[in-house]
């Protein structure tokens, strides 16, 4: 996987900033030299690279015209710059990605920092993140320290836009030197400045030297201090499951039930759900996934339920109808697994609104004992708004104490905004 491809994956995950500047005024730390140069008058050599890129993106063919600006670029040096940036600053009607990428890179490679400054400035509607990313991953291949500090200088109010900046900063860092960018990693301390940077190298390390190589990184941190250890897991397991989930899973079975392994196969239920229709997973595989974790105590058996539980209210979630469904059809089997009931609080809460009375089938036979005099309490209040008669005809029959009848008899109280 190359560098564009990986900024295009974590940009969709990233989903690991409004900026006080305009073009006079660039972000602290990013005015340089060459900020100045490219705002110079056209040299004479202008004339001839205007020339040449208008024709070139006159070419209506979007493969012909992308091919003849790649080749166009290759042979222009520092001194086409200005018309570059002029030519890129006028792209207002074909606003091909395409045309967008060579140019600015172009502009990137040879000036980083006016690049980045101009990618942060406001009122950039089109390709932003694009410029964001392309414009930090080249000066952090070149200089990352001077990136480094502009980046936390600048005054970003878009979490979105500071995330993309720090990210591909750190991509571009580790392709100069990532042995400099993992002691950067170990002189942080504990927050989420350390989990970006922490996630941005196990991306580029299973990028350019495979899973294996992460997971053996991972693995070669020391046990102390611990807490560090626990960040490093987890981060190259949200890695693995945007890159890899075949490799993610497998790393899973060997870690999620030791030292290391907490909170690990939530990381990968979500990111399985998540993308569970594109990868053609069901919700009800990833939910017998999730069942085999080991209960051989009270504790791993408390966890199981929880992550069960959480499973199954991801899935509600993200796909209400298909959660649903899947349950109806399970629980109406012979071979249901045993772990189903687990389930029952989170499928009556679906059901209720409309079928108060199934509802309250289900309700009864959740297993432990606080949880079904809760759901049976709510059922019966929904039910009261649908059919009072039937609701109260229950009631008297029901299996609860005099404090839960009367609290089922008490109206639900009305959700904020609702009045």
């Amino acid at each position: 996987m190359n560098r564009y491809a990986l900024f295009l994956l974590t940009s969709a995950a990233l989903v690991l900033t409004g900026v006080g500047c305009n073009r006079d005024e660039a972000p602290d730390g990013m005015s340089e030299p060459e900020t100045a140069a490219v705002s110079n008058e056209p040299q004479t050599a202008s004339g001839t690279a205007a020339s040449s890129l208008t024709l070139v993106l006159d070419e209506p063919d979007l493969f012909l015209r992308a091919e003849r600006l790649a080749v166009l670029l290759r042979s222009f040096d520092v001194e086409q710059l200005p018309e570059v940036r002029r030519t890129l600053e006028a792209l207002r009607i074909r606003k091909s990605v395409v045309d967008f990428g060579l140019l600015f890179q172009f502009w990137a490679a040879h000036a980083p920092a006016g690049a980045a400054a101009w990618s942060l400035e406001p009122g950039i509607p089109f390709f932003k993140f694009a410029a964001v990313h392309i414009a930090f991953e080249a000066w952090g291949a070149i200089d990352p320290s001077e990136a480094l500090v502009s980046v936390l200088r600048a005054n970003l109010s878009d979490a979105d836009v500071q995330r993309s900046a720090q990210m591909a900063l750190y991509y571009g860092w580790f392709s100069r030197d990532r042995s400099g960018l993992e002691q950067y990693i170990h002189s942080l301390g504990a927050g989420t400045a350390r989990q970006r940077v922490i996630f941005a190298y196990a991306l580029s390390l299973a990028s350019a030297d495979g899973t294996q190589a992460v997971t053996e990184w991972a693995e070669s941190i020391p046990d102390e201090p611990k807490r560090f250890k626990i960040s490093v897991f987890r981060q190259v397991m949200n890695a693995l499951t945007w890159l890899d989930m075949d490799a993610a899973v497998a790393w899973c079975d060997v870690q999620c039930d030791g030292e290391w392994g907490e909170s690990l196969r939530l990381s990968i239920m979500r990111n399985r759900m998540r993308n569970r229709v594109r990868n053609e997973d069901s919700g009800g595989a990833i939910l017998e996934w999730m069942s085999r974790m080991p209960r051989e105590d009270p504790k791993q058996d408390e966890q199981r339920r929880v992550a069960l539980r959480t499973t199954f209210a991801t899935w509600v979630h993200r796909d209400r109808d298909a959660a649903v469904d899947w349950m109806e059809a399970t629980i109406a089997r012979d071979d249901a697994p045993d772990w189903i009931p687990i389930l029952y609080p989170r499928y009556v809460i679906q059901i209720a609104p409309e079928s108060p009375r199934e509802a309250m089938v289900w309700a009864e036979r959740i297993e432990e004992e606080d949880r079904r005099e809760a759901a049976m309490i709510l059922v019966a209040q929904l039910w009261r708004g649908v059919d009072e008669d039937a609701a109260e005809a229950w009631l008297e029959e029901a299996s609860l104490s005099d404090e839960a009848r009367e609290k089922a008899r008490s109206p639900l109280p009305d959700r904020p905004g609702n009045n």
